[in-house]
């Protein structure tokens, strides 16, 4: 199920695409807008130790909103969670963002496959990093007093937050975001950026909303039938206007699917719930025109 999953994000992601970088879901973890599907991605080829993650997620953050160019190839595959490895550029940049990390001390060059595109470009850079002793190539100091365990974080007013492949915004502060799984957490810093990357503000009310399993599966049957509709139809504004319909039932559908198989993964039906839940959305947003 996570390969098939992976092989339907690798294959959205052709070679120099660009898109918009959503959020920071980690030191190494980015999700970026392709089209308006928001997609989670790995950066390719670098290590970054546990001392270093939060100041790799920093450097990272920098990269909000911005233009960026991803580009995959076969070799570097997926992690173990299905997320395809890519590397990640920055307008027309041609340092990585994997580069940059390495080159501030904060990974360690960690080459896959045959040889990645940017090998030669990665091991100059952690040459460099060596040779300015930055980051973990500093000489070892001291170890410092452990500081006093910090209060969580409280959300900030005005923010809004949305799972990777959920259907709903919310604000940062509402109690309806302390439900949602922080593994899949993308932040918008605008209501507008949240509306940008396909989101919908969530009312409580909303007879659209796909809570339990038997509405998820109602919704699947619903879009099932709309992407049968607009198959029979040439392509018009109507067509893509059904394809859209089906693509926000798949989402939410899909987002209580994904619920559910992790808390059951030996269930084998759920699983292929899932999965045909997956394919059908991936499917819809393929054929739906982009003008």
């Amino acid at each position: 199920m996570r390969l098939t999953f992976a092989f339907l994000c690798c294959a959205a992601l052709a070679a120099a695409e660009h898109g918009e970088v959503l959020a920071i879901l980690g030191p190494d973890r980015l999700a970026i807008q392709y089209y308006q599907l928001p997609v989670v991605v790995r950066l390719a080829e670098i290590e970054i130790p546990a001392e270093n993650a939060d100041q790799a997620q920093v450097r990272l953050g920098e990269a909000t909103g911005k233009k960026s160019n991803i580009t995959w190839a076969p070799d570097l595959g997926a992690d173990d969670a299905g997320t395809p490895r890519v590397y990640v550029a920055l307008g027309s940049s041609a340092a990585s963002l994997g580069e940059m990390l390495i080159e501030a001390g904060l990974a360690r060059f960690a080459p896959l496959g045959q040889g990645g595109r940017q090998r030669e470009r990665f091991a100059a850079a952690e040459a460099k990093a060596k040779k300015a002793k930055a980051g973990i190539w500093a000489v070892a100091a001291a170890p410092a007093p452990a500081p006093a365990p910090a209060a969580p974080a409280k959300p900030v007013a005005g923010q809004f937050v949305a799972e990777v492949d959920g259907k709903h915004f919310y604000p940062a502060d509402a109690p309806e975001a302390a439900r949602l799984n922080p593994k899949r957490l993308v932040r918008y810093a605008s209501e507008a950026a949240a509306r940008k990357a396909g989101k919908q503000p969530y009312a409580p009310s909303a007879p659209g909303a796909v809570a339990t399993l038997d509405e998820a599966r109602a919704s699947y049957g619903r879009a099932k039938a709309l992407c049968e509709q607009a198959a029979g139809q040439g392509p018009t504004e109507e067509r893509d206007k059904l394809y859209e319909r089906a693509f926000l039932e798949l989402s939410g559908a899909m987002q209580v699917f994904s619920a559910a198989a992790e808390a059951k993964p030996a269930d084998e039906a759920l699983g292929e719930e899932l999965r045909q839940c997956t394919q059908l959305r991936y499917a819809a947003m393929k054929s739906k025109r982009y003008h």
